[in-house]
């Protein structure tokens, strides 16, 4: 009678080198989420909604935004993505116009800043009206930065509900990258 033939044990060699030939690709896997983990983090996008801030951005475009919007320093024209103060279920885009101490005034169609004529060759060509008194003569307190849609016919920006306070900010766009024809 005949044995059957003995298999050999596995070896801890055997076991190691299998894992060796699975480190790389189990590294590049982990490489890759952190990237991703941090582009999520440091650098994320935002789908735009509705014609606010047309012609510089169209409905159903996308942006990156500088996600460190903590060290991050406002300045005049910066376009933002924020929670806005009124109830909505997705973030606003809009342009800042005033920073805190900036006295803003809206008349005659035309937006003042602390005096001067603002020229904006950005805004959709209509002229600027003020819906509620109260926003279209103020100085932008601390903390805080008022905001207007480049579209001002269609848009619900600081004139509606005032300021914009920065620690609603959720960060500056940096660029554009959808629709590609709006990439620079």
């Amino acid at each position: 009678m005949q044995q059957p033939p003995v298999r050999p044990m596995p070896t801890l060699a055997r076991s190691t080198s299998r894992l060796r030939r699975w480190l790389p690709t189990i590294r590049f896997g982990l490489v890759c989420l952190g990237i991703w983990l941090a582009l999520r983090t440091v650098a994320p996008s935002y789908a735009i909604e509705g014609d606010s801030m047309y012609p510089t951005f169209h409905d159903g475009g996308r942006v990156v935004l500088n996600g460190t919007s903590r060290l991050w320093t406002p300045h005049h024209g910066d376009v933002i993505v924020f929670d806005p103060p009124v109830e909505s279920p997705n973030p606003y885009i809009k342009r800042i116009i005033g920073l805190p101490g900036d006295q803003i005034d809206i008349a005659d169609g035309q937006v003042w800043r602390n005096g001067a004529p603002l020229d904006e060759p950005y805004i959709a060509g209509a002229a600027t009206g003020c819906l509620r008194a109260v926003y279209c003569s103020m100085i932008v307190p601390e903390g805080e930065v008022f905001v207007l849609g480049d579209n001002r016919e269609n848009s619900t920006d600081s004139r509606t509900f005032g300021p914009v306070q920065l620690d609603n900010v959720v960060g500056e766009v940096l660029f554009t990258f959808w629709p590609l024809s709006d990439v620079p």
